[in-house]
């Protein structure tokens, strides 16, 4: 039997399937113990953010959804003295994934410190910044840098693209999360989760 997609299996576990495609599931899962362990696996994992019944539920780090032929690739910017460790406020360059088989692509980023995932980009109630507005190197490369937060010295990033005819009201800031992860099961999107360590003080 084929095995079950990840996204599907994150979805599931973020709680953004609707019933009809969760008892599927759960059809499919009762004859595949294997499968059944790597949800056991992604729910352990978002279980401290399951203190709210709302907002991004995300596992620690990987790739989920579209497969495209391009991954996200992150490097620390160096220092003015050259170094490449971590700290509040350095910048960290996100070479941005292909956007193949995804229409008029949008991108969100999210943050993770101590909490709770927040959008940074865009703000929240706002729609996906469009791709094609993110100048391309003459590889074709997009690329975007984030900032590392203070008081967080685990930090974690995520890249989300979306299609532009995504189903959803950007403003409903509660549906929206669930919206995306449902099109990242579909691999209707993709999400990329990285982790950086930041040296506090």
């Amino acid at each position: 039997m084929k095995r079950i997609e990840d996204g599907l299996l994150l979805a599931a576990a973020a709680g953004a399937l609707d019933p009809g495609r969760a008892q599927d599931l759960a059809d499919r899962l009762a004859v595949r113990p294997t499968d059944a362990a790597r949800l056991q696996r992604l729910q352990a994992a978002l279980e401290p953010s399951k203190s709210s019944s709302h907002g991004w539920r995300l596992p620690p780090s990987g790739r989920w959804g579209s497969v495209v032929q391009r991954p996200l690739q992150a490097a620390p910017v160096l220092h003015m003295d050259g170094s490449h460790g971590l700290r509040p406020g350095a910048r960290v360059r996100l070479s941005l994934p292909s956007t193949d088989g995804i229409e008029d692509p949008g991108l969100l980023v999210l943050w993770r410190g101590t909490g709770s995932w927040q959008c940074m980009i865009p703000q929240p109630g706002s729609a996906p910044i469009a791709v094609e507005r993110i100048p391309a190197g003459t590889d074709g490369i997009r690329v975007i840098e984030v900032v590392m937060q203070p008081d967080a010295a685990r930090q974690h990033w995520a890249v989300v693209m979306v299609p532009g005819a995504l189903d959803v009201d950007w403003t409903d800031v509660e549906a929206v999360p669930t919206a995306v992860l449902e099109a990242v099961a579909q691999r209707r999107a993709t999400l990329d989760v990285v982790a950086f360590a930041v040296t506090q003080g």
